[in-house]
């Protein structure tokens, strides 16, 4: 497991649970801690924090961004498809260029397993399945 998405935590507030809210200054910007994952989280990796993107790291030559975003309680996908599609709209007038992309909006496990769902539920069975005839075959 990952330690390092702890270390910061652990280093700038000691551990304390009222970790959330400060205002933290990271080179000339400040940003707010909203945040602290779980130990036993496994995503984003050793990442020792996660910054909005905005204004502080966009640049002219950039054209590909992903992000990562719980939904609010009650928002569905399709919601929130809908409200990124109208923002992406508005930036659409001052940057031509941002016609040519089109943002998504979909569950982190569709992210990763995608079309190989299937295949990883019938291998996820094998495995099981070969487990259950080594246990079978020690008794």
């Amino acid at each position: 497991m990952a330690e390092g998405k702890w270390l910061f935590w652990q280093r700038q507030f000691g551990g304390r649970p009222d970790a959330i809210g400060p205002v933290i200054k990271l080179d000339e910007y400040a940003f707010t801690v909203v945040g602290v994952l779980p130990k036993a989280a496994v995503f984003p990796g050793d990442a020792d924090m996660w910054m909005p993107l905005g204004r502080y790291f966009l640049n002219d030559d950039a054209r590909l961004y992903s992000g990562l975003g719980q939904l609010k309680r009650g928002i569905r996908i399709e919601q929130a498809r809908a409200d990124l599609m109208r923002i992406h709209k508005n930036l659409v007038a001052p940057r031509p260029e941002n016609q040519n992309t089109e943002p998504t909006v979909m569950p982190l496990a569709e992210h990763y397993v995608g079309s190989f769902r299937l295949v990883t539920q019938v291998l996820l069975g094998g495995v099981g399945f070969v487990l259950l005839v080594a246990c079978v075959n020690v008794c």
